[in-house]
């Protein structure tokens, strides 16, 4: 089971559906269609390679029992496929209908998942929530997953005093979704603020300088 778990990841990571397809046959032929742990990884296959539909088929249909592991992978599978309803949908019905606690990892799928989908009210009662109710402290990514619900919706201020009020060190990977916020709402002196921030926090990596170069392209300075 490990071993089908750890191809199935090299799958969804390299996108190749086909090739996870053929795993999940032999997975099928094989009996071991039943073990959670290699059903988690199909769906997370699936849902990385494209295939939403497929994914929901072997969460409703085959995952009799499910953990909070398959529930956060299904979850996040909607965030990424901009299927924001869907995703806090299966949320609420994992906490309601399933009695299950939700943890700091399904958290960030949730935020994501409003931010995908610009549901801003939503993440940020979410945001709250997660604090108030079960008591997550709020990681680096949760803040991101902020700063980039904020910054898609076009309320640049109020992503960067969600920055500048963090109640963790400012990393790096809060300023890229905030840069790229300013390039696709053309602020170019929040941006250019970003871009600085970005550079100085990590002066070393390839895709933070990528991230800056596009935004001078877009904005005509490069």
């Amino acid at each position: 089971e490990i071993t089908l778990a750890t191809i199935l990841s090299a799958c969804a990571d390299l996108g190749s559906l086909s090739m996870g397809g053929e795993i999940e046959e032999y997975i099928l032929r094989s009996g071991l269609g039943s073990d959670l742990r290699v059903q988690t990884s199909l769906i997370h296959m699936f849902c990385k390679c494209g295939s939403i539909k497929k994914a929901k088929e072997v969460f409703e249909k085959r995952v009799l029992k499910k953990d909070l592991a398959v529930w956060s992978c299904m979850i996040n599978g909607y965030a990424i496929h901009g299927m924001g309803e869907d995703a806090l949908s299966l949320f609420h019905k994992m906490q309601h209908e399933e009695g299950i606690k939700p943890d700091a990892v399904v958290y960030t799928s949730v935020l994501s998942a409003c931010s995908h989908s610009g549901l801003v009210k939503d993440g940020l009662q979410y945001f709250e929530s997660m604090q108030r109710d079960f008591g997550i402290e709020p990681s680096i990514e949760h803040c991101s997953c902020l700063v980039d619900l904020l910054g898609r919706a076009g309320d640049l201020d109020l992503s960067l005093k969600a920055i500048q009020e963090m109640p963790i060190r400012v990393q790096a990977q809060v300023w890229a979704p905030f840069l790229s916020a300013c390039r696709t709402h053309c602020n170019i002196e929040l941006g250019e603020f970003a871009a600085k921030k970005l550079l100085d926090l990590n002066p070393g990596s390839t895709t933070n300088y990528v991230l800056v170069a596009n935004f001078y392209t877009c904005i005509g300075k490069w």
